[in-house]
């Protein structure tokens, strides 16, 4: 209901409970996301002609974000964010290449993702972007099957191992020959949205 921006006329208390969940993601739009959301959640209350409240209950209310929000610094959060992105060299202030192994073995998905890990050392030559993992999964297991990440990060300045990391996935080189017959399943994504 919040997301879709629905108009109820009326409303003139919201509340949010348990509102820092969402900070302890791993994931570096984590910040991003919940603030978003309780900036739509507060925006439902005291619409029209009404005043609102809006009533937010967090484990850790010293967390800059609850700050930002009730002071409606939108620019504020924004200049924080961007700065501790550019600090830790994350997007827009680089690149990320999102590797996913899956399979319903644990072990096989390790052994494969040790193989990928091998192969993209031996591949990138003088190329500087940084291998992390892999790793399982923030979310390691749906379905019955296993995830590994391995993330690859490249500074914008130096995009052009991205175009080549693009380039091996694009020929189907990036593995082996018969990558075909694995029995895990590779999903890559290029600046993926999440990585859970």
């Amino acid at each position: 209901m919040i997301a879709k921006g629905l108009d109820f006329h009326n409303v003139t208390l919201v509340g949010v409970i348990n509102a820092d969940q969402g900070l302890r993601f791993p994931d570096f739009r984590a910040s991003e996301k919940v603030f978003q959301l309780l900036v739509q959640a507060a925006g439902r209350a005291g619409r029209g002609a009404s005043s609102g409240e809006v009533v937010v209950q967090t484990l850790d209310p010293s967390h800059y974000i609850f700050n930002y929000l009730i002071s409606h610094d939108y620019l504020g959060f924004y200049n924080r964010e961007i700065e501790s992105r550019e600090t830790l060299q994350y997007p827009p202030f680089s690149r990320i290449l999102l590797i996913r192994i899956v399979g319903e073995d644990e072990q096989l998905v390790w052994h494969y993702a040790m193989k990928i890990r091998q192969f993209l050392n031996k591949a990138r030559g003088d190329r500087s972007y940084k291998i992390l993992g892999p790793a399982p999964s923030p979310i390691s297991r749906i379905n019955r099957q296993f995830r590994y990440q391995i993330l690859i990060k490249q500074v914008r300045e130096e995009d052009s191992s991205m175009a080549f990391l693009r380039q091996l996935i694009k020929k189907g080189i990036y593995l082996n020959p018969d990558v075909s017959r694995w029995p895990v399943t590779i999903q890559i994504d290029m600046d993926p949205v999440d990585i859970l």
